[in-house]
């Protein structure tokens, strides 16, 4: 009787892990036109977002596969934008060619901040995304010259060190 005044569970309930289930999801993850949540959703024979998710969290192999899927999907978007752009020249109103427009710069948005290093604003052309070296003695000479301009703008503030103008100008 307790168990009667419960909610019936809703959705489609979590699924343990299973390998080639898995490689449907990645599969229809990357051939997809929409997001994951879509998908997942118009593909009742697939695991719902929360199990997807929650595999992602506990499978390292299964979140690497999704990532490999969505750079798939991403990279099928790129492609997709040449064609969407040529769609305006088909366009017959104005309304039509500003959809495709925003259309066209969501997926230029969307992939700048996506696939950073590929798609991205920022030119990187010396690290390849990586810290680049520097000789200890140039960091050990920054740190120092930071350190003695902090401190002569202390002194010269409380008084004890009286520059002349043309080394004070340069503390500014």
């Amino acid at each position: 009787m307790e168990n009667d005044l419960l909610p019936a569970p809703r959705g489609r309930p979590i699924r343990p892990y299973d390998p080639l289930l898995a490689s449907e999801v990645c599969e229809a993850r990357a051939m997809s036109d929409h997001g994951l949540c879509k998908t997942l959703a118009a593909r009742p024979d697939l695991p719902s977002w929360s199990t997807v998710t929650r595999w992602m969290r506990e499978v390292p192999a299964f979140d690497e596969a999704m990532t490999r899927a969505r750079d798939l999907w991403l990279e099928r978007k790129a492609d997709g934008l040449c064609d969407l752009a040529g769609e305006a020249r088909a366009a017959s109103t104005s309304h039509e060619v500003q959809a495709i427009k925003l259309a066209v710069d969501t997926r230029k948005w969307m992939l700048s901040k996506l696939m950073a290093p590929v798609y991205g604003d920022r030119l990187d052309v010396t690290s390849k995304g990586g810290a680049l070296p520097a000789p200890s003695h140039q960091v050990d000479a920054r740190v120092q010259s930071i350190v003695m301009q902090a401190a002569m703008r202390m002194a010269a503030k409380s008084g004890d060190l009286v520059l002349p103008p043309s080394a004070a100008d340069l503390l500014d």
